[in-house]
């Protein structure tokens, strides 16, 4: 299981200006430049134990418009990754950044929460744990994502080639579902609850590749038996 691993991202708060497709209205473009350092993973998700950026990631800002907003993965250059989208508001110094956008739900009054979600399309040595960062004092100084909860790799060998789902079972303790966050930069993390409701996490795929890796998210605590 995987706490441990942090990731430095620099933030660039910049805008654009681009033609709407729909309206002869200017939008803003707005960007966040992101870097990881070259840290090894207990996480392991690739043969070197190391985590990336990936087509399609997506980050959640929560902006001044009071709410979560979007960004995705434009380009990557020279290891330095940059999300863009179009924002209602601004994101400025101390606001909350989530990875992946899918698992913020919610923040107010200091208090974040996110949502480990009961299906995942299998990637092989994907990681979707949620990490969180706050956006830099200073657009030099370096962001910080670090793990809200752990991981546990699993590989399979000779899978059938009929089978079309993983499903991940925790005896007592609950691996999907919200889960509350005191926002403290550095120490924020998501514990396990006791519950069987939510014990279940699945990963689909459309056909069997024979050996399969599953990176299955989870809360911290100590779970008896899976």
């Amino acid at each position: 299981m995987a706490v441990a691993a942090v990731f430095a991202v620099t933030a660039c708060a910049e805008k654009e200006n681009f033609e709407s497709v729909n309206d002869a209205l200017n939008a803003e473009k707005t960007s966040l430049c992101a870097v990881m350092e070259d840290v090894h993973s207990k996480a392991v998700v690739d043969n070197a134990g190391k985590a990336s950026w990936v087509e399609g990631d997506q980050v959640a800002v929560y902006t001044s418009a009071s709410k979560f907003e979007t960004l995705t993965l434009e380009s990557m250059t020279e290891g330095v990754a940059k999300f863009t989208g179009v924002v209602e508001g601004t994101f400025n110094s101390g606001d909350v950044v989530v990875y992946p956008a899918a698992a913020a739900k919610s923040y107010s009054s200091e208090k974040l929460t996110v949502t480990y979600p009961d299906t995942y399309a299998y990637v092989s040595g994907s990681l979707n744990t949620p990490m969180i960062a706050t956006v830099a004092t200073d657009g030099e100084e370096p962001v910080v994502f670090s793990h809200l909860g752990g991981a546990m790799s699993l590989t399979f060998d000779n899978v059938p080639e009929w089978a079309v789902k993983f499903v991940f079972e925790s005896a007592d303790k609950a691996v999907t579902g919200d889960f509350d966050v005191a926002v403290e930069p550095g120490v924020s993390t998501v514990s396990a609850v006791a519950g069987s409701t939510n014990n279940k996490v699945s990963f689909t795929f459309a056909k069997s590749t024979k050996e399969m890796t599953f990176v299955v998210p989870l809360p911290l605590g100590t779970y008896n038996k899976f």
